[in-house]
C-alpha cells in the first residue's frame, strides 16, 4: 500500500472512531471532573429521587401512607421512617395501618408494631407481638374512646394500661389510608429510597449503571480510544514520511 493510501485509510478510520468515542469520552470527561471534586462538592450528601434509577439499582418501591388526624397528617415513607405532618417522630415497618387520635395522644399501628405519642410526637409507648399485640394486625380505629384492632381472628379492644386485647364484636368503618396536600405529597417523595450522587456518577464513569453491559460498553471504548490514538500515531508518521520524501 503505497504510503498515500494509508494516510487515507488511518484518517478515514481515526475520524470514525473519533467520531464513535465523542460522547463516550464527554461522559468520561465531566464525570472524572465531578470525582475528583467530589468532597468539596459534597456529592456524597446528594440524593436522586427518581423511579428509573431506583429500578436500574433496583431500589424497593415505596408505597406511601397518610392519616388525616384532624388538622395533623401521620404519614410513612413506605419504608421505615413515620412523619407528623413533615416531622419526623420514628421509625416502624411498613407498611403504615392506621392511626388514629384520642384522649389527646396518638396512637399508630405498623407492621406488627402499635406506638403510643403525645400530640407533639414524643414516643410514650411501644408495643410488639411480645408484649400481647396481636400479630397480623390489619387496620386501627377508635369508637367511644375504646381503641379498635382489626386482626385476621376478628376484632379487639385494646386495653394499654392494663396491655390486654379483648375479643369485641364492635362493628365499625375502618379508616383508610388518604392522599395528602401535594405539599405533604412532595415532601414523603423526597424521603423514599434514593442513591448518592457520588455512586451515581461512579457507576456511570465506569458503565456499572447499566450493569454488565454498560460495563463492556465502557471496555469497547477504552480499546477504541487505543484505536484511535494509533491511527493518529500511524497517520502522523505516514504524513512526515511523505513530507520527507518530497
Amino acid at each position: 500500500m503505497s504510503l498515500r493510501n494509508r494516510l487515507i485509510f488511518n484518517v478515514k478510520w481515526h475520524r470514525r472512531i473519533g467520531l464513535f468515542c465523542a460522547t463516550f469520552v464527554l461522559i468520561l470527561s465531566v464525570t472524572g471532573l465531578l470525582l475528583n471534586h467530589t468532597s468539596s462538592l459534597e456529592l456524597d450528601r446528594i440524593k436522586v429521587h427518581s423511579s428509573a434509577i431506583n429500578a436500574l439499582y433496583k431500589l424497593p418501591t415505596a408505597t406511601l401512607a397518610s392519616f388525616k388526624l384532624e388538622d395533623q397528617w401521620v404519614s410513612h415513607n413506605g419504608i421505615d421512617s413515620l412523619y407528623l405532618d413533615q416531622q419526623p417522630i420514628g421509625e416502624c415497618a411498613a407498611p403504615l395501618k392506621g392511626a388514629v387520635k384520642s384522649n389527646g395522644l396518638l396512637t399508630i399501628l405498623c407492621e406488627n408494631e402499635l406506638l403510643l405519642l403525645t400530640t407533639d410526637g414524643e414516643l410514650l409507648e411501644q408495643l410488639t407481638p411480645l408484649l400481647g399485640l396481636p400479630a397480623n394486625s390489619l387496620a386501627l380505629a377508635e369508637q367511644n374512646e375504646h381503641l379498635l384492632i382489626k386482626t385476621t381472628q376478628g376484632v379487639v379492644q385494646a386495653d394499654l394500661d392494663r396491655l390486654e386485647f379483648i375479643p369485641t364484636s364492635a362493628e365499625i368503618a375502618w379508616p383508610s389510608s388518604q392522599p395528602p396536600t401535594q405539599e405533604l405529597t412532595d415532601f414523603l417523595s423526597q424521603q423514599g429510597p434514593a442513591m448518592d450522587l457520588e455512586q451515581l456518577i461512579l457507576d456511570l464513569h465506569s458503565g456499572r449503571l447499566f450493569g454488565s453491559v454498560g460495563v463492556f460498553v465502557m471496555d469497547f471504548v477504552a480499546i477504541l480510544l487505543i484505536a484511535l490514538s494509533a491511527t493518529g500515531f500511524i497517520a502522523w508518521q505516514t504524513s512526515h514520511k511523505m513530507r520527507s520524501k518530497r
